[in-house]
């Protein structure tokens, strides 16, 4: 399931009308979202809850080895955020039919005001025992730009003896180039006994958006590392799809090293069939993508589809031109469904005599009277029985909705039929690596199980099993 950090950052995009879709970072979003979910590792609870409008608490507790987090945010935006989101199921699920429209209508961004208050999203989290510190500000400082800053900071094993180092109240030991090799075995086993002194990293994220382009400037305190990122859309260049096309430059002045990324996107509102000229095909989004690593030789392609309302798929493919080695992933996503209240109402007040059987209800036979007599001999079927194939007996309900299926269709893809019940997710790789998933609600909490293992026994693993347990506490 996606965390809080996640969920609330896009509930914020929303609400700002900042496009993340739009950013290079997200290009293979859809696929990375069907194909790279995680997996929980053996026991863990959570709780969140939202006391306010502009507020929210949660609280993360894992076991083997056991650790612990408390997370607090705090939201002001102009137009109406649904902090809530963090306490629905529907957010929390990783569902991935919200990124197969990345490159949809751009909404447009509300007015920006220099004189209102600014419009910003805190968050801040503390682990035990590690002691780590993770800090997120997001702020708008026009109506196209916008800053991010993240940080990191962990402390040291006993923060009173940098302090009392800084203070003079403690002697800071000198190292000394004509040493023995025994003082410096005991000063590093006094460096050892000490702990790390601490580490803090922040990076900063300067953020540019227009309708048709998207530019990220980043600079990391920790590495010296500056990043820069663009894609632009070019929506003229055909009429059955948008191509986008853009690039990642980074360049680290500490490790004197440097990267550079190319890439492109392909979104099809209407599908693969549609974007090829089958004009009748029903209209399912697909994305196509491709990248490229120079420098390190990787080519990476995938393609995500919508097969169905409730089916989607992904395939990638991996190749490195140096070393010649490759590796092919598929993975599906199946939607569950709720049975509504009413039709369960409806088939519980059902005579028991009357009522139609699971093999009746999905339309594979009917089930013979109780003075029909027949046996193997005859030759033909009894009048009574029918001589086709019985139609599934569909609630009322449910066929309302499959009839009203292309008008219920949300822009992201999804559908507003009957409540979740859940999704379940499968990845097989062609090196063996099998991951399967389920998450679904049940009453005031979001459950999710998952498996890993390998089935090759060139690289046997041992299998994970890992179950989360994530606790909805009612809003405010």
């Amino acid at each position: 399931m996606y965390d809080t950090a996640s969920v609330l950052l896009r509930a914020y995009y929303r609400a700002t009308g900042w496009d993340e879709q739009r950013s290079y970072l997200h290009l293979m979003r859809a696929s990375e979202t069907l194909l790279d979910f995680p997996i929980p590792r053996y026991l863990t609870f959570s709780s969140a809850s939202v006391p306010t409008s502009s507020f929210m608490a949660s609280a993360r507790t894992s076991s083997l080895p056991f650790s612990a987090a408390l997370a607090y945010a705090y939201a002001s935006t102009k137009a109406p955020l649904n902090i809530t989101c963090v306490v629905d199921p529907k957010h929390r699920m990783t569902r991935a039919s919200y990124f197969l429209l990345p490159d949809q209508q751009h909404r447009g961004t509300p007015h920006f005001d220099p004189s209102a208050p600014r419009e910003a999203l805190l968050f801040g989290s503390i682990h035990a025992p590690s002691g780590c510190v993770e800090a997120l500000c997001v702020t708008r400082l026009s109506e196209h730009w916008q800053l991010m800053a993240t940080a990191l900071s962990r402390a040291p094993r006993y923060p009173l003896v940098p302090l009392g180092r800084r203070l003079g109240l403690l002697t800071r030991p000198e190292r000394s180039t004509t040493a023995s090799s025994s003082s410096t075995t005991a000063l590093s086993e006094e460096d050892l006994v000490l702990g790390p002194p601490g580490t803090t990293n922040l990076l900063l994220t300067c953020q540019h958006q227009t309708p048709h382009s998207t530019a990220e400037y980043s600079y990391s305190l920790d590495d010296a590392l500056w990043g820069f990122r663009y894609l632009r859309q070019f929506s003229s260049l055909t009429q059955r799809g948008i191509v986008s096309a853009g690039a990642e430059v980074f360049f680290s002045a500490a490790e004197k090293s440097a990267g550079v990324s190319i890439g492109s996107r392909w979104s099809m509102p209407q599908g693969a069939a549609y974007a090829v000229g089958a004009t009748s095909s029903p209209a399912s989004p697909a994305v196509a993508t491709l990248t490229l690593n120079p420098m390190m030789g990787h080519v990476r392609a995938s393609y995500a589809a919508q097969l169905d309302d409730d089916v989607l798929v992904s395939t990638r493919y991996d190749f490195n031109v140096y070393s010649y080695q490759s590796d092919w992933t598929l993975g599906a996503e199946y939607r569950l469904h709720r049975l509504p209240e009413d039709d369960r109402a409806s088939f519980s007040s059902v005579d028991s005599a009357s009522s139609p059987t699971q093999r009746e209800r999905v339309g594979v036979c009917a089930m013979p009277k109780d003075d029909v007599h027949m046996s193997l001999r005859d030759t033909k079927l009894d009048p009574a029985l029918p001589s086709t194939p019985v139609q599934p007996r569909t609630p009322a309900i449910l066929r309302a909705a499959a009839s009203d299926d292309t008008s219920a269709r949300t822009t992201t893809g999804t559908t507003a039929t009957t409540p979740y019940l859940g999704i379940l997710k499968a990845r097989l790789s062609a090196t063996g690596l099998l991951a399967l998933l389920w998450e679904g609600a049940w009453h005031r909490c979001l459950l999710s199980v998952g498996v890993k293992a390998s089935l090759s026994s060139l690289q046997p693993t041992p299998p994970l099993l890992g179950v989360e347990v994530l606790y909805l506490s009612d809003t405010a």
